[in-house]
């Protein structure tokens, strides 16, 4: 009786490693970005697609362990226009071993909301910031549009959200969001902006306006609102807004 792998595939638990892939077929190779991972299967971005069924060599290799590098096989199973799911198969003890210490850092990094705040205005930046903690969660400040692009590219997981005051030219500001909303389309962004009225989607919007007057109170609600959101497991990070 033939064992149905697909079943293992979505039961197996996955995890969003940051890492790069190379995928070939003997013939055709294209390059692309892990975009989660199991002992079971592999998904990765890329544009070029292969036949249902076609067998697969795999070379992945891991952002947060520039040394590790692991050759596989499997077949494809699900084409997009951008993406490519792989069924591996049997892995290795060691390539076992090796995403179930992934799991458990993403299960620790996951324990408490992670949010990059990007903002020129240290006084306003951290007062910000000392709310985000008073309701558990992690922050990680910035001050510069760069500096939040290189701690993105440096964390081992994605954050869950990404806030951008309005304290650049907004113009920049804006294109911030577009371009990490683009890169990191799983994170909640929230726009930091002066005005006390919401510009944003709802719970996506954080006025600084007189920062110490019930900021915890505006920060709960953005709170609230990202506890409502559904969290994909594969997520990797995009962008949304606060105030």
């Amino acid at each position: 009786m033939q064992r149905d792998t697909s079943k293992e595939e979505r039961r197996a638990p996955r995890v969003r490693s940051k890492g790069s892939a190379r995928v070939g077929d003997g013939r055709h190779w294209a390059h692309g970005r892990i975009v989660d991972l199991s002992t079971a299967g592999v998904r990765i971005t890329t544009e070029q697609a292969w036949p249902e069924g076609q067998p697969l060599h795999i070379e992945l290799s891991f952002d947060a362990a520039p040394t590790t590098h692991f050759t596989l096989t499997g077949r494809a199973r699900r084409s997009t226009a951008d993406q490519l799911a792989i069924e591996l198969d049997a892995v290795s003890t060691e390539v076992e071993r090796f995403i179930v210490e992934e799991l458990v850092a993403a299960a620790m990094h996951d324990g408490a909301p992670n949010v990059i705040l990007v903002d020129a205005k240290s006084p306003k930046r951290s007062a910000i910031a000392e709310a985000f903690r008073r309701h558990g969660w992690v922050v990680t400040e910035v001050s510069t549009p760069l500096e939040a692009i290189r701690q993105l590219i440096d964390e081992r997981f994605d954050p869950s959200v990404i806030a951008i005051a309005d304290t650049f030219p907004e113009s920049v500001a804006e294109d911030l969001r577009e371009f990490l909303s683009d890169e990191y389309p799983d994170a909640h962004m929230i726009a930091i902006g002066k005005s006390p009225a919401v510009r944003d989607p709802a719970g996506s919007w954080l006025s600084s306006g007189d920062a110490h007057r019930d900021l915890d109170k505006r920060v709960g609600r953005i709170v609230t609102s990202h506890g409502a959101r559904a969290r994909p497991l594969t997520a990797r990070p995009r962008i949304h807004r606060c105030s």
